[in-house]
């Protein structure tokens, strides 16, 4: 009987650090509305009600994709990841306040129409993603609020149910993409020569 018990005690131990281990290796991504680095005509506006205590928002109706807010993220492990983001809705005129998201070439179903009042997340879709960088853009329609982003390897996870803390151990900064100015566009970088190159002109 006590071997039996041991044995018992021993699988279950197995079992839940091989389930434990499977879930931390699972990525998750938390991404800041105002941390995109790229905000096109949006912009950042305090609110106590966003998990960082502001919000990415923008304050007119559509305009064209030169307005968008742009930001590049760093993906640790491919996979098919469900992608969430959070979003105020009102009492007034509910499921108007509309904005896209698109992650690389996917565009992902609008966001803001989840019709509660305050702020929820809403689940957008899935894309495949390769463990490199992707490119995330936000496009406004009308009005859109954008508090944060979340990328999750882990299908069951509903950020909904769970507490800030939690989310925002999850939080990872957005790549930093090069700014390229006119004066760089027109820079030929230089090149080293080998000892076997022939000068072919030179600058006196």
């Amino acid at each position: 009987m006590y071997q039996k018990t041991s044995l018992y005690l021993l699988l279950t131990v197995f079992l839940f650090l091989i389930t434990g281990t499977a879930f931390a290796q699972q990525e998750k991504h938390l991404l800041l509305g105002t941390d995109f680095q790229f905000k096109g005509k949006w912009f950042t506006e305090v609110n106590k009600e966003g998990i960082s205590g502001s919000i990415l928002r923008f304050f007119e109706g559509e305009l064209d994709s030169t307005s968008d807010a742009l930001t590049v993220m760093s993906i640790g492990k491919a996979g098919r990841y469900t992608i969430w983001i959070r979003t105020p809705d009102f009492e007034t005129s509910p499921r108007t306040r509309l904005f896209q998201l698109s992650v690389g070439n996917i565009k992902l179903k609008k966001a803001g129409g989840h019709g509660k009042p305050g702020y929820a997340w809403e689940r957008l879709g899935h894309a495949n993603l390769k463990d490199s960088e992707v490119l995330l853009r936000l496009h406004n329609f009308n009005f859109g609020r954008c508090d944060a982003i979340l990328l999750t390897q882990d299908s069951t996870v509903n950020p909904n149910n769970l507490v800030k803390k939690t989310l925002l151990s999850w939080k990872k900064h957005p790549a930093t993409a090069e700014v390229f100015t006119d004066e760089k566009k027109n820079t030929t970088p230089s090149l080293q020569l080998g000892h076997t190159d022939k000068v072919i002109a030179g600058i006196e």
